[in-house]
């Protein structure tokens, strides 16, 4: 049968043809030309195909009929609805109807198509006919059973009937569940309706009906009928009592709709979560329903919504895909794709869990086997012991058979039946293995049966035996590494070669079709690569990277591409996804030469994972160090000194190592050592021109946290918020960290018995800790089996400046076990709050401010309870105490979703209970980072109100706020003294005490920022590395001391220029300008900057910008400008920022150009940060050749100057440009920089030019610049186009007139579809019109006419005519 598409393309054909007839009729007794006879045919054609199309129509809404019947008589495989003899009847006459109408339907069909498409109607004809038969059958049975029933009904009437003795009533139990109520409103419909069914129209006397009905009644519906109406039986009285209460038919309507308004989205595509959204959304439908609601129309097209909106992305896009073009879908069969979908995903995340090749691991403490379906070996070993060498009756290391082998062969059985090496027992291997026992022997872990004993050196013909090496723990990274560099060669000198490790694996093309690839594990390689060829050759889809590889000597190679190998192991059941950067080549040929291997003598059973090790053949992938030690096994086999070392992988044995014999040398040497990139080439970031932070759309691992918080989160008794962790679904990989945290404990203890002060502290906070409940004690023998756990090294972090806890210990979940870490398998979440330098502009503007901090936050936010074996920790006070196992049950400090937890607990409580506390809700949204909050108000009793909100608000949630701190007094008489924050002193005097909130250092008394004094290098022995140090610890967010800091970030520009080592001490010149930089800084402490920017009484305020740049740096600055009535303007610095001039940018326009930018920018940052009204916003520049640019359209500037006035002018006219002299241009302090003790006493950086703190100011206008005096504008070109015949090769690509009359009209029809926006209002005929052919045939014309009429033409459009004879 065509499809569609084709049919309506030759509709148009067809429709095209009949219009080109005309309207005149032909008389049926004038002959036919053929081309009438050719276009009458195909008009027979399109009526036939119209026709088919129907009958296809009618066909399919017949099978739509039966399909939806047998929904609902099975609505699954398992499931069989049980119909009343009446619903059956009607089901049966309409089944036989619907196969009456598509057998007609089909019967037309078949008569009409070619023979070409009659085989496949006939197909859907079985398909249906396959169909309607289960259907009947279904139906058929049902009906046997209906009246089979009935027919025993009916005799054991009338034999009861024929008893003569009086009856005895004896109360059977219902044979049916009794149906249960619950007390929600939407339930007590269907409830009612079933137990009168069930109960109420039985034969049972009212007493028992009463029984049942009450015994009906569950969770708050429960006690509702009181014991009098039980004492006396009234059963019509008890449901009078229910329906009085429950016969609320809008309250019920009401709560199904909330329920569907509400229907919980999917977090993943799993088919339980579908199953649960697909059985949720019918309950709600249904129970409309059977409330009698319409559900057709609009309330239709309201659930589909709710509903594809809650689905999974994955689930809606099928079923998009299955919704054609303008149709609109239908509810019915939505469910029924989705119910196939979740068979679908049944079947296939069964299929997965079967064909997993690595079990999730039980994170034991005692490191018990985890046993699943796929591994079910030691499942029945209590009942029945059976030798899984031998297959008798006796256990593994009791086998003679097993014994008499030697150890190698012995080696070899215990591999190919996957037996730990320890135990020899099934499950699990021998790193997991819970027996405490050892070899007998050497005491190392492996069986006494495995032990070979140490023998003296042997010939080359004679295998050694074996004893394999201890099972290695597996080591967490370290997180700090000071080298990047390893190398791993491959040597052939004189007659020794050193092999290294290479195997043959399978890896899949596009098409899953394996392909034999030859690969070298290196673990000297940061990275994973693949040659070109071998990713063409799998059709690999590639992403853009651009990564610097280094090898030895800091040779580079530069990869452009990069994608992801799907490989699999020839031996072992291993699969592995990799991302690998491409090359063109990835070594030189392995080995270097042939080898004579016929001295080296495998043991029997060996599958050697590169057969061809000892030929030179070329490699085609390198495995780096993060694949390297995830495809060790234990298994290892060592033969003569000379001889290279065989061990065991996922891909078999591969051979390395030294190899003598027979070696042929070639001298060459090969290394290959691959790292990402160096750390100074990553702080030469730091000079690269940033951007001012703006708002970063949210990627899709952070709306999954998001709506996984919505749909986890819930709060207990207390009001305290209960979340679960964001997992990715890697969490099954996590390995076994219980030894890495263990020895990190031990080292830990070690460290503290050295310093019992640190001891103290240490000991006190674990014990605050575990007295406040946010960790318990648990038994790890008592754990479930296939528990996922994780155990979280811990050390000390010292913090002399905090005022309440000087120790805090930090839980360590960066910590790797197998390259993998707790924070690896977690999603980190969006950050919801407002940036620090948002937050520290608001707190420079109300007159009374006040200061807080929530007390231990993420400490209050409790975790799920099967989430909580994720943070175990090992603690005891003393080494001589029991070792103890403590859970963590709150938000742990250290993980990575721990803030996205923690602050969106503090968002979801002002949706909770911001509706009692607004001002507060408030403060929370926009004043809070992290857990420091910054606000206040111009009005005392605003201030607070708002204190005494925050407060209730918080407690809500179960948070408590300490560390007050006001610069009025008044504000903390309600705060007891434990809850106000201690000043602390940043001077010898003791006469400047400050508190320390978001990193600003703030004075209350005097209501004053400060810094912090910073411990400088000594000036003779500075390093890049101090200075860099240095330089970081100025921690200035709003910018104030912008021009102190710019000296350091030269001193940095020259130190990189000279490309000194990190530890090298500066000399010359670098010494002098160091010694500059140590005399700038030492001032900063002894400035006092008021916080208060505005005037008290301020009627109107403005914002002013200004920049300027040097050689080497630029800058800008931004001030307000307020206005009260009587006095004079009052400006302040609110900000400022400065860069270094990128090494590209060689003049001095283009670096003005950069500081109008940054300055654009910063304005743009304060103005989302202040909600003030401002009355004027002014930038400044004192660079009329940027004012020059800014003022032409970007169209006419050069690449460079076009993109930044392009986003300089893309706020139009909010923004207003004005020209500044240098002498008043406060901007040029932070591009020059200024030592602290000058900047003190600068009044233009602190309060800006002079002329604007006047009540009126006259703007200077210089002359403006000509287009001669303003570079880089683009040179304006005029092209002037003559069209001839020769420039249209169309004309002479086609013979006839004609044909090219066509093609050109479709070319002209393209054009106009193209500018036409109306989809229905595009020409989209098969043929060209009519119209369409005679105004192509115009456009010919007018090109002939301006080629051999050229001159007239242009006479006659300039309007003088000319009579020409």
């Amino acid at each position: 049968m065509p499809e569609k598409s084709d049919l309506q393309q030759q509709q148009s054909a067809a429709s095209g043809a009949s219009s080109a007839l005309g309207q005149s009729t032909l008389d049926s007794t004038t002959p036919l030309s053929k081309k009438q006879k050719k276009k009458l045919r195909l008009t027979e054609k399109l009526a036939t195909m119209e026709n088919i199309q129907r009958l296809v129509r009618v066909r399919g809404a017949a099978k739509g009929k039966l399909t939806r019947i047998l929904n609902t008589i099975r609505p699954n495989e398992e499931e069989v609805v049980q119909l009343t003899e009446a619903e059956i009847k009607v089901y049966m006459a309409k089944v036989e109807a619907a196969h009456k109408d598509y057998e007609d339907a089909h019967n037309q069909i078949v008569n009409e198509v070619s023979d070409d498409d009659y085989e496949q109607h006939e197909q859907l004809y079985e398909e249906f006919d396959i169909l309607h038969d289960t259907v009947s059958i279904l139906l058929e049975d049902q009906l046997n059973k209906v009246r089979a029933t009935a027919a025993a009904a009916a005799a054991a009437t009338t034999a009861a009937q024929q008893v003569q003795q009086a009856p005895v009533v004896i109360h059977q139990p219902l044979r049916m569940p009794v149906p249960t109520f619950d007390g929600r409103y939407e339930s007590w419909p269907k409830f009612k309706a079933m137990f009168k069914d069930l109960v109420d129209k039985g034969p049972d006397p009212p007493a028992v009906k009463l029984y049942h009905l009450d015994k009906a009644l569950v969770g708050s519906a429960a006690g509702l009928i009181d014991a009098k109406t039980i004492n006396e039986g009234n059963y019509a009285h008890a449901w009078q009592i229910l329906e009085e209460r429950f016969e609320n038919k809008r309250h019920a309507i009401d709560s199904h709709i909330h329920g569907l308004l509400n229907l919980k989205r999917m977090t993943k595509k799993s088919h339980l979560e579908l199953r649960s959204l697909v059985d949720e959304c019918s309950k709600h439908v249904e129970g409309l329903k059977f409330l009698e609601r319409d559900f057709d129309g609009v309330g239709e097209d309201f659930v589909i919504h709710l509903l594809a909106a809650a689905l999974h992305n994955d689930v809606r896009h099928m079923w998009e895909f299955t919704i054609k073009h303008g149709e609109l879908p239908d509810y019915d069969e939505m469910l029924t794709f989705l119910k196939e979908q979740t068979f679908i995903l049944e079947r296939v995340e069964a299929s997965n869990q079967k064909s997993s090749s690595v079990p999730i691991k039980s994170v034991s403490a005692s490191n018990k086997p985890s046993v699943q379906k796929a591994h079910a070996v030691v499942s029945s070993s209590e009942k029945e012991t059976k030798c899984d060498f031998c297959g008798k009756a006796h256990a593994n290391h009791q086998c003679a058979d097993f014994k008499a082998l030697p150890v190698p062969q012995r080696l070899v059985k215990v591999r190919e039946r996957n037996v730990c090496f320890n135990c020899l027992r099934r499950g699990h291997r021998s790193a997991d293995c819970s027996s405490d026992k050892s070899c007998q022997e050497c005491k190392r872990r492996h069986h006494s049966l495995l032990h070979a004993e140490e023998k003296p050196k042997q010939d080359a013909d004679q295998p050694s035996k074996l004893a394999p090496p201890p099972v290695p723990e597996q080591e967490g990274l370290s997180s700090s590494s000071t080298s990047t560099t390893a190398t791993c060669s491959s040597v052939a000198t004189h007659s020794q070669q050193v092999l290294l490790l290479t195997a043959v694996v399978d890896v899949m093309d596009k098409n899953y079709q394996p392909h034999p690839c030859r690969v070298l594990l290196d673990s000297g390689s940061q990275v994973n690569l693949v040659t070109q060829s071998v990713a063409d050759k799998l059709g690999l889809k590639l992403n853009s990277s651009n990564v610097t590889m280094f090898g030895v000597n800091s040779t580079k190679t530069q990869s452009s591409n990069s994608g992801t190998v799907h490989l699999s192991s020839r031996y072992r059941d291993f699969h592995a996804k990799v991302k690998c950067l491409v090359t063109d080549k990835v070594t030189s040929d392995l080995p270097s030469s042939v080898l004579n291997i016929s001295a080296l003598e495998l043991p029997a059973g060996v599958h050697l994972a590169d057969p061809n090790f000892f030929h030179p053949s070329k490699v085609d992938m390198l495995l780096g160090n993060e694949w390297f030690l995830k495809l060790l096994l234990p298994g290892e086999i060592t033969f003569d000194d000379k001889l290279p070392v065989l061990r065991e992988t996922q891909f078999g044995w591969v051979v390395g190592g030294v190899f003598e014999e027979g070696a042929v040398s070639d001298g060459a040497v090969y290394s290959h050592t691959v790292t990402m990139d160096e750390l100074s080439q990553s702080i030469q970031r730091f000079w690269e021109v940033e951007d001012v932070a703006d708002v970063v759309e949210r990627s899709s691992e952070e709306e999954e946290c998001e709506e996984h918080f919505k749909a986890t989160h819930r709060r207990d008794a207390s009001g305290r918020y209960i979340v679960e962790l964001p997992l990715k679904e890697s969490v099954s990989e996590l390995g076994d960290s219980r030894s890495l945290a263990l020895r990190r404990f031990h080292a830990l203890e070690r460290k503290l018995s050295q310093h019992p002060d640190l001891k103290k502290q240490y000991q006190d906070f674990m014990d605050e800790y575990e007295s406040l409940g946010h960790c318990k004690e648990v038994n790890v023998s008592e754990d479930p089996s296939g528990i996922i756990k994780w155990y979280l090294p811990h050390h000390a972090v010292l913090r002399p400046s905090n005022t309440t806890t000087k120790c805090r210990v930090v839980f360590d979940a960066s910590a790797k076990v197998s390259g993998r870490s707790l924070n690896d398998v977690m999603k980190i979440g969006a950050i919801i709050q407002s940036d620090l330098q948002s937050i520290s502009l608001r707190f420079l503007l109300p007159l009374h401010v006040l200061a807080t901090d929530v007390a231990k936050m993420y400490r209050q936010v409790f975790v799920d309870r099967r989430h909580t074996p994720l943070t175990r920790v090992f603690w005891r006070k003393t080494p001589s105490e029991p070792l103890r196992v403590l859970e963590l049950t709150t938000v742990t400090y250290g993980t990575a979703s721990a803030p996205f937890l923690a602050t969106r607990t503090l968002l979801q409580l002002t949706i909770d209970e911001g509706f009692k506390y607004p001002v507060a809700a408030d403060i929370v949204k926009n004043s809070f980072y992290v857990d420091n909050a910054l606000f206040g108000f111009d009005d005392l009793n605003e201030a607070s109100e708002a204190q005494v909100q925050l407060i209730g608000l918080l407690k809500a949630g179960g948070f408590h706020l300490h560390k007050w701190a006001s610069n009025n007094p008044t504000l903390l008489e309600r705060i007891p003294e434990s809850d106000r924050d201690e000043l602390v002193s940043i001077d010898e005097s003791g006469s400047s005490e400050v508190i320390k909130t978001l990193g600003l250092m703030w004075n209350p008394t005097l209501d004053a920022l400060q810094f912090i004094s910073i411990p400088t290098v000594c000036e003779n022995s500075a390093t890049k590395r101090q200075v860099l140090s240095l330089i970081s610890r100025m921690f200035d967010p709003l910018g104030l001391v912008a021009p102190v800091i710019v000296i350091g970030k030269l001193l940095m520009k020259s130190i990189w220029k000279e490309e000194l080592e990190w530890d090298e001490a500066l000399s010359g010149v670098l010494k002098k300008k160091c010694v500059e930089f140590l005399n700038a800084l030492r001032g900063v402490t002894s400035l006092r900057i008021p916080r208060h920017v505005v005037v008290t009484g301020a009627v109107a305020f403005e914002l002013h910008g200004f920049g300027d740049a040097t050689l080497e740096a630029y800058g800008a600055c931004v001030y307000i400008r307020s206005i009260a009535p009587g006095q004079a303007a009052v400006v302040r610095l609110l900000c400022a920022k400065s860069k270094v001039v990128p090494k590209t940018v060689l003049t001095i326009p283009r670096k003005e150009l950069l500081a109008a930018l940054l300055l654009h920018r910063l304005v743009k940052k304060v103005l989302a940060a202040l909600a003030l009204p401002f009355r004027d916003i002014l930038l400044w520049s004192d660079n009329q050749v940027v004012l020059a640019w800014l003022a032409k359209n970007p169209e006419h500037l050069e690449v460079f100057v076009r993109n930044r006035v392009s986003e300089i002018n893309s706020t139009g006219n909010q923004f207003k440009w004005n020209y500044v002299n240098t002498l008043d241009n406060p901007a040029d302090v932070v591009s020059r920089g200024q030592s602290a003790d000058a900047l003190q006493k600068n009044d233009l950086w602190w309060n800006g030019p002079l002329f604007l703190r006047s009540e009126e100011y006259q703007v200077v206008v210089p002359e403006p610049l000509s287009d001669e005096d303003v570079p880089e504008l683009r040179q304006a070109t005029v092209a002037s186009a003559v069209v001839t015949l020769e420039k249209l090769p169309v004309f002479h690509k086609y013979e006839s007139f004609r044909k090219l009359q066509r093609v050109l009209a479709y070319v002209l029809r393209f054009c106009r579809n193209a500018k036409e926006k109306t989809v229905n209002k595009r020409t989209t005929e098969r043929f060209p019109t009519m119209f369409e052919m005679r105004q192509t045939l115009k456009v010919i014309v007018r090109v002939v006419q301006s080629q051999h009429f050229g001159k007239e033409v242009a006479i006659m459009e300039s309007g003088q005519m000319h009579m020409v004879a």
